[in-house]
């Protein structure tokens, strides 16, 4: 018989191992997401604390998770802005040709402004 048996899968009626499988899933989505930067380190650490009573008979055991995942990359867009003169609004929109001013053939073939509004 072992002097002392705590089995990581049993610890809190299991909820601690269904942590750790939560956060290990976390971790393989990030490693798989194309967001991210593949070759990123990921990180997750565990830590048990143990707390006693006075009599040091009945010990407290807490969990702490804590994952460190690759960051995602975010969308980029350009933006072309202006002040209207006619009005004094400013302006903000995307530019989906990547030039101001430039149009583009969109997916289906048809003709766009820069901004990506329909051209007849």
């Amino acid at each position: 018989m072992k002097n002392i048996y705590l089995p990581i899968e049993g610890l809190a009626n299991g909820e601690l191992q269904k942590e750790i499988e939560k956060e290990i899933k976390k971790l393989f989505d990030n490693i798989h997401n194309e967001k991210t930067q593949p070759t990123e380190e990921r990180a997750i650490t565990i830590r048990l604390k143990f707390k006693p009573d006075k009599e040091r008979e009945n010990v407290e055991v807490e969990s702490e998770i804590s994952t460190k995942l690759a960051k995602i990359n975010g969308a980029k867009a350009r933006v072309i802005t202006r002040r209207n003169p006619n009005t004094g609004q400013i302006e903000a929109r995307e530019v989906k040709s990547g030039i101001p001013g430039q149009s583009y053939l969109d997916d289906n073939g048809r003709l766009r402004s820069d901004v990506g509004e329909l051209v007849d």
